[in-house]
């Protein structure tokens, strides 16, 4: 189990980490996957409202970061339960792992039943600004059942989360992703630390998807494959 004083010390060290190479202007790039790679595969997600309290932040951060980074929207906003695969392209309709994975996804989700989610404060990794996340329920719990539920499927594209142990232990969203050095690294990082507590809402997720991505430099798409209703 990941409690909340779990996830503040993760989410701390995200930042501690991050912090100084930001000061120096030497993050790293979130470049579009190449097949094979096992980022942007094949994932398991909650759509998260892009309300008005995260919106407003965007064009400041974008000042500080430089318009040449990516930031979210409405129509991509999200935070991932489960990375799956790794990256394998577009992904047809009616894909025979989907499928098998949507299955055994629909049997576990009673366990998310009652999950709501707190979004407050930002913290920021090597690449990109995170809003973070406070689940009421255990998330850790249906990340291992799923994976153990998974497990013996032949996966084509093996992604980052290759063990029970390994699996995601965040809530985050992703904010904005950086395609480049940044414009003002002292007022980046001044921004990031006077906002690690802001207060953003919670909501309340009714369905869990299965979804790729189309990830360019200017865009990044969240195609569904399969929308599986939590309550």
């Amino acid at each position: 189990m990941t409690s909340n004083k779990d996830l503040k010390r993760i989410y701390d060290r995200i930042w501690s980490g991050a912090r100084d190479r930001a000061l120096g202007n030497a993050m790293a790039c979130d470049s579009p996957p190449e097949f094979g790679e096992t980022r942007w595969g094949l994932s398991l997600i909650l759509r998260v409202p892009f309300r008005e309290s995260i919106a407003g932040i965007c064009p400041e951060l974008i000042a500080h970061a430089g318009g040449g980074q990516f930031c979210y929207d409405s129509s991509n906003f999200h935070m991932t339960l489960r990375s799956i695969e790794g990256y394998r392209g577009d992904i047809p309709t009616g894909d025979r792992r989907a499928r098998i994975y949507a299955e055994r996804v629909a049997e576990l989700l009673p366990h998310l039943r009652g999950l709501s989610i707190t979004l407050q404060g930002l913290t920021c990794g090597n690449s990109s600004v995170l809003v973070q996340g406070w689940p009421s329920v255990d998330l850790q719990a249906f990340r291992v059942a799923l994976f153990q539920a998974l497990e013996g499927i032949e996966i084509s594209v093996p992604g980052g989360e290759i063990s029970a142990e390994r699996v995601r232990n965040t809530a985050h969203a992703s904010l904005l992703l950086l395609n480049g050095p940044l414009a003002d690294p002292a007022g980046f990082v001044e921004f990031i630390d006077q906002n690690r507590a802001r207060e953003f809402g919670a909501f309340t997720p009714e369905a869990a998807e299965l979804v790729f991505y189309r990830r360019t430099r200017k865009e990044t798409f969240v195609e569904t494959l399969a929308s599986l209703p939590i309550a």
